[in-house]
């Protein structure tokens, strides 16, 4: 395999591999696979009192992600330079829970 397949699949000189056999044929996995997607919990606040939701049944201290975690947290991802994919989710719903923008 060339040098180039392997950085294609985020492969280096020594890496382990995972050979798995489809229908289709064989594919190459990556055994520690790079960061590509990342799940950010901007708030655990909410407004709502939904009867399903997993937040009645938990006493944890409601918070918000501070703007300098969040600067951190992209500064380490462009660092890593692997991540492709942010979503912004979680258990908070904070289009009405946090304070909305002066304009």
């Amino acid at each position: 395999m060339s040098e180039e397949q392997l950085c294609r699949m985020g492969l280096g000189p020594g890496d382990e591999i995972l050979l798995r056999e489809t229908a289709n044929g064989l594919v190459l996995l990556p055994l520690d696979p790079p960061l590509g997607k990342v799940y950010v919990e901007p708030t655990t606040r909410c407004n709502l009192q939904c009867p399903m939701c997993v937040r009645q049944s938990w006493d944890e201290p409601l918070a918000d992600l501070s703007w300098e975690a969040y600067e951190r947290l992209i500064a380490g991802l462009r660092e890593m330079g692997t991540c492709r994919q942010m979503s912004f989710w979680g258990f908070g719903e904070p289009r009405e829970s946090l304070p909305r923008c002066r304009q």
